[in-house]
């Protein structure tokens, strides 16, 4: 199989068959003749299911990436040739060979909250944050907030925790407070203060919020 595995061999019937080999599933054991005697190799259950564990997520995070890869192949075999031109930001502009798409609002294709975005496995995409080499971290002195704006901060923080955007660090080297920033429609809308982790990375075209 050309598929990822954590597993450096996979022992068949023909292995077992040249050297003797005499398996028990039951105990996790195998049994062979040896120079000295018999050689008796031991496995461990819980070991060998985590494995297995692995290796099913390695093999599923594969084959979505190559699902992704097929979709996005033929979305480029099939899109108009206008389409595939250079243009220029703010240059989307509609053509003659333009189609128009009607998507049903019904359908359990879009997230309405955050509950819907369930994520993707780390071995598909995972981000990492390249702070400059020493750099020291910064731990921010506590923000003191009225009880309105404690009130929503807990709020929010409780809803991020219960669909698992976020989880509870102990010792954690960087410590950045969340603050309230006010909408232009009056609403308001909890961030978080990465001042001192955004002069600790190197600049980029989207720094942290």
């Amino acid at each position: 199989m050309d598929l990822p595995s954590i597993y450096q061999a996979i022992l068949g019937w023909p292995c077992y068959a040249k050297f003797m080999v005499v398996p028990n599933y039951a105990y996790l054991k195998l049994k062979l003749p040896g120079p000295r005697g018999v050689i008796a190799v031991s496995g461990d259950l819980q070991q060998a299911h985590s494995y297995e564990e692995e290796s099913l997520n390695i093999a599923m995070a594969t084959s979505q990436a190559l699902e992704l890869q097929s979709i996005w192949a033929t979305m480029i075999e099939t899109a108009p040739k206008s389409s595939r031109r250079k243009q220029s930001a703010g240059a989307f502009k509609p053509t003659n060979d333009t189609n128009v798409v009607r998507i049903d609002l019904e359908d359990d294709i879009f997230a309405w909250k955050p509950s819907d975005m369930l994520g993707i496995l780390r071995q598909v995409a995972e981000h990492s944050l390249d702070i400059l080499p020493g750099a020291k971290p910064v731990k921010q002195c506590l923000y003191r907030f009225d009880d309105k704006r404690r009130k929503a901060i807990g709020e929010e923080i409780t809803r991020l925790l219960a669909t698992g955007f976020i989880k509870e660090v102990f010792h954690s080297e960087w410590i950045a407070n969340p603050v309230q920033v006010q909408k232009k429609n009056g609403a308001s809308r909890m961030c978080i203060d990465y001042t001192n982790l955004n002069k600790a990375c190197p600049k980029v075209p989207y720094p942290l919020p």
